[in-house]
């Protein structure tokens, strides 16, 4: 997994992921790239509550999140996407081709913004030592990686059942 990232001094932006799979038992490689553009302004701290991504267009596989912290040592500001208040899940459907710019609560945070809560350095990771980057990107990409080799195993283990039942035909009753 390869991605494009700039950390600059207010905020973080990632873009142009490239995934490659290769599975030992085949030599098989499926390659994936998304060309989404992420941005974090560094002066808040997100949180996402309930989302459900598909990627599109065959849905070939889903991931579920039902909730994503990601902080920044300093943050005075906090963005929560939908409000943590409600119930209900949203569905993103992922373009693997869009570039579109994904910029949770906007450049100023201006409105979607509340003080934010007080917690325990220790609690926090210590950005400065791993680098605010590294963070945004280990979290992302391990749920879309992790996803990605469920599917492709589950596809393998489909087609292993389909070729049995071809070369076997019909169940053998005793």
């Amino acid at each position: 997994m390869k991605c494009h990232s700039y950390d600059s001094k207010t905020e973080i932006s990632i873009s142009g992921c490239n995934i490659s799979l290769a599975l030992l038992t085949t030599s098989l490689t499926s390659n994936y790239s998304l060309g989404y553009k992420f941005k974090f302004n560094k002066n808040t701290k997100y949180e996402f509550f309930e989302y459900l991504i598909e990627m599109t267009p065959d849905s070939t596989f889903t991931v579920t999140f039902n909730k994503l912290n990601i902080y920044f040592q300093g943050s005075t500001k906090k963005c929560s996407k939908p409000d943590p208040k409600t119930q209900n899940i949203t569905v993103i459907e992922v373009q693997l081709d869009s570039t579109d710019l994904i910029y949770p609560c906007g450049s100023d945070d201006t409105e979607e913004t509340t003080p934010p809560e007080i917690y325990d350095d220790k609690q926090n990771i210590d950005t400065q030592r791993i680098g605010y980057w590294s963070i945004i990107i280990i979290v992302f990409l391990a749920a879309i990686i992790s996803l990605l080799v469920i599917s492709i195993m589950h596809r393998q283990k489909n087609a292993k059942r389909k070729l049995m039942l071809d070369k076997f035909g019909h169940k053998v009753m005793c």
